[in-house]
């Protein structure tokens, strides 16, 4: 695995500045799609508070009505992860032509050309993957509450709107994560594609240099990785690309021709 550190001496401030204007406008992205995620997560739980976990009849009907809906939200769901895709590529494609001096002309080309259409094909098929699958997730984890309750021969009935509320949280907050997760991977996997087109074989692991950095992360942090062969980037030994992991904020700046390309 191909893992040493960049000498930062020569990257100047100015060109950090960049660097980081390039991942708040991905981040930008995210909170957009954030809000679209959590508007269905608030429907979700508009509907689980209309009914009672520990009715079989009426947790049958509100399963139903769930995966119904997940059916109804479906062309949503491939419009609104087609305008987060959209977005995040167009704000790739910007970077990549503001912030390349040392790229030939005929790279610029290259890099506008670059046949991104499997990924984003793939993109998007997980994306209405993971939305539609917001509503019956609910449905699944009411259900698993109310059973978990009896068989602890607690008063169930006194803890009805404790379930619900809970359930309408973590739909919320299930909302929030793939919003993050996925405009992460989204922008990794569309710089990666276009990286690669170019002969690009490495990148520079960038996090957010912060305090909510998690640890390994932080020893990435300039690091020079290969596109085909992810680094080890958790605790438990998982190996991925910046962004590619929940709650990722990390990017990666491509290098082409020795040069990392924002500079």
């Amino acid at each position: 695995m191909l893992q040493t550190s960049t000498n930062d001496a020569w990257f100047s401030k100015r060109a950090r500045m960049r660097e980081h204007a390039y991942f708040e406008k991905v981040r930008n992205a995210e909170t957009s799609y954030g809000i679209q995620l959590r508007k269905i997560a608030g429907h979700v739980g508009d509907l689980i508070k209309n009914y009672n976990p520990f009715h079989p009849g009426l947790v049958s009907e509100l399963e139903d009505i769930l995966n119904r809906y997940s059916q109804v939200i479906r062309p949503w769901a491939h419009a609104t992860s087609a305008r987060m895709i959209a977005e995040v590529s167009r704000r790739d494609e910007t970077a990549w032509r503001q912030h390349s001096q040392n790229i030939s002309r005929a790279l610029h080309k290259e890099i506008q050309n670059a046949p991104i259409g499997p990924v984003v094909k793939q993109l998007q098929d997980d994306q209405v993957g993971l939305i539609t699958g917001i509503p019956i997730e609910a449905g699944r984890k009411m259900q698993e509450m109310a059973r978990e309750a009896q068989v602890s021969g607690d008063r169930y009935e006194n803890l009805v709107p404790e379930i619900q509320n809970q359930v309408a949280g973590m739909t919320k907050r299930r909302a929030t994560l793939i919003a993050r997760t996925e405009t992460g991977k989204a922008a990794s996997a569309i710089v990666e594609a276009r990286a690669k087109f170019i002969g690009s074989d490495t990148y520079t692991w960038r996090t957010a240099r912060d305090r909510d950095v998690r640890r390994m992360h932080r020893l990435l942090e300039g690091t020079v990785q290969r596109w085909d062969d992810p680094p080890i980037a958790e605790e438990q030994g998982q190996r991925h690309h910046p962004g590619c992991f929940p709650n990722c904020r990390c990017w990666s700046a491509p290098i082409v021709n020795d040069k990392v390309w924002i500079d």
